[in-house]
């Protein structure tokens, strides 16, 4: 019966991956064409890969935003693989994963919105920046203006966020679902 209860657990799991992966690429592939302007981009498409991370931790969260990495990068129309934003993108993931298990314990609150901008500043300002200018030699003087553009996504995924975890329903379900993933 255990043996059971923990494949019916892993599937569930799964599914609300896939279904992250989902949401992340579909917001991507919308913030892509029509809110893209050369390096910058605004883009909502973090939030599902950084649920995943608060929700699953950090092996989860890096690899929901490899999959929609990946993913949204082969369905773009110029295809092309950059190891240095998907390092970015893992990054994504990864953060919030590790805050939301060792930091911030008693305030879910802070805790998002720790995980939110860290993971900003570190994937999208530093890591992502570094891989636009390295392998399509985007100034790092045009690159700059992804600072405040990114702090601004990042209140409003932290707003979202916060949103999400805070629905009475979906918060129930996410704590139940949280609750079997840790067993």
């Amino acid at each position: 019966m255990q043996k059971k209860s923990s494949n019916l657990s892993k599937a569930k799991m799964i599914t609300t991956m896939a279904l992250l992966v989902a949401m992340s690429v579909a917001i991507g592939w919308v913030c892509k064409t029509y809110l893209t302007f050369g390096p910058i981009r605004l883009t909502f498409e973090n939030i599902p890969v950084i649920l995943s991370g608060i929700l699953y931790g950090p092996i989860v969260g890096a690899v929901v935003a490899l999959i929609s990495d990946t993913i949204s990068c082969l369905i773009s129309p110029n295809p092309a693989l950059n190891p240095i934003i998907m390092l970015g993108a893992a990054s994504i993931g990864i953060i919030p994963g590790i805050i939301s298990r060792y930091l911030f314990n008693g305030s879910k609150t802070l805790k998002v919105i720790f995980s939110v901008f860290l993971s900003h500043i570190v994937g999208s300002m530093i890591i992502k920046s570094i891989g636009l200018h390295v392998v399509w030699k985007y100034p790092f003087s045009v690159l700059v203006f992804r600072i405040p553009i990114y702090i601004a996504i990042a209140a409003i995924e932290s707003i979202v966020i916060l949103a999400i975890l805070h629905n009475s329903r979906l918060s129930v379900m996410l704590e139940k679902q949280i609750k079997k993933h840790e067993e």
